[in-house]
């Protein structure tokens, strides 16, 4: 994670109500257990900080949103690497959200999915100004779309992918899986839906 970018959540354990999430401006490559501040899930606000000033990650929405709808997530990645650039659904404000067909490469399988040519999908979001409005549709996404092919992840167009596990072992396996994919991709025909 390069400088700033990017942001690290967790949960204690699947059943919390709460996540800790690195605070606003860290260097990722220098995080330390008191640069992370607690978020409640239910209401978006921050519980507690461990130093003076902190502030939570911009993202932290959208973290939240994941572990709402989400509840097999125990951590959440975010980080803005190159490879996702390279999809452009071209969307807009009166066109937010597409969802990306994964090629079925042979990594889909470190995700969990071994069946012969899955038909996978991974959900891509406008990358608006505000990221609560971002996280705004992602919920509304998560609420009209409860289907077993998605990929763990979620992409904002132009920004970057957040990527969840179980736990802190299992989401850097996606996160790891999903790059791939991403770079992969430019070998098979790009399609949306």
């Amino acid at each position: 994670m390069p400088a700033t970018a990017g942001n690290l959540s967790l949960r204690d354990n699947l059943d919390s109500n709460f996540f800790w999430i690195t605070a606003s401006g860290l260097d990722k490559g220098r995080v330390e257990p008191g640069d992370f501040v607690k978020i409640s899930i239910e209401t978006g606000l921050m519980i507690h900080a461990q130093k003076p000033g902190q502030k939570p990650s911009a993202e932290s929405s959208i973290h939240r949103i994941i572990y709402k709808n989400r509840r097999e997530a125990g951590a959440v990645l975010h980080v803005h690497n190159p490879e996702s650039l390279s999809l452009q659904p071209g969307l807009s404000r009166e066109n937010p959200t597409a969802l990306w067909n994964v090629p079925p490469t042979e990594l889909v399988k470190a995700m969990g999915f071994w069946e012969e040519n899955p038909k996978l999908r991974l959900p891509i979001i406008y990358n608006y100004a505000k990221v609560e409005e971002i996280s705004k549709k992602l919920d509304e996404f998560f609420r009209m779309s409860v289907s077993d092919n998605l990929v763990p992840s979620i992409l904002v167009e132009h920004h970057g992918p957040s990527v969840w596990g179980k736990d802190l072992e299992e989401a850097h396996r996606h996160l790891e899986a999903m790059e791939y994919i991403f770079r992969v991709s430019r070998y098979y025909v790009t399609s949306y839906v």
